[in-house]
């Protein structure tokens, strides 16, 4: 396998990691967002998963606390994952700042 073809397969696998997590938020799930993310595209993926509907918030106020918390921690994580792959050229500069888009839509503060 060349290193180009390395490259490519490596940002269609983070791209579809992060479609997924972004599909576990909503009703298709993390599972069915990653799969279809991998057989269509990150793109196909995407616009799946943001026509399907958000899951409905559960639980008590604490546990809504322990989620956000883990929202931003899970936020935080993802942007610097995306740093790093964007520095070490697996992303181009439109992708990063797409994939950063999404994240920050995604997670608001």
């Amino acid at each position: 396998m060349s290193d180009l073809s390395a490259q490519y397969l490596t940002i269609w696998l983070v791209l579809s990691i992060i479609v997924g997590v972004i599909g576990s938020t909503r009703t298709i799930g993390l599972a069915k967002s990653f799969f279809w993310s991998l057989v269509l595209s990150p793109i196909g993926g995407i616009i799946l998963v943001l026509t399907s509907e958000r899951k409905l918030a559960s639980g008590t106020s604490q546990e809504a606390g322990v989620d956000a918390a883990e929202s931003i921690s899970l936020k935080d994580q993802m942007l610097q994952e995306l740093k790093t792959e964007y520095q070490a050229g697996r992303l181009s500069k439109q992708e990063y700042k797409f994939a950063q888009k999404e994240v920050i839509s995604r997670y608001p503060s």
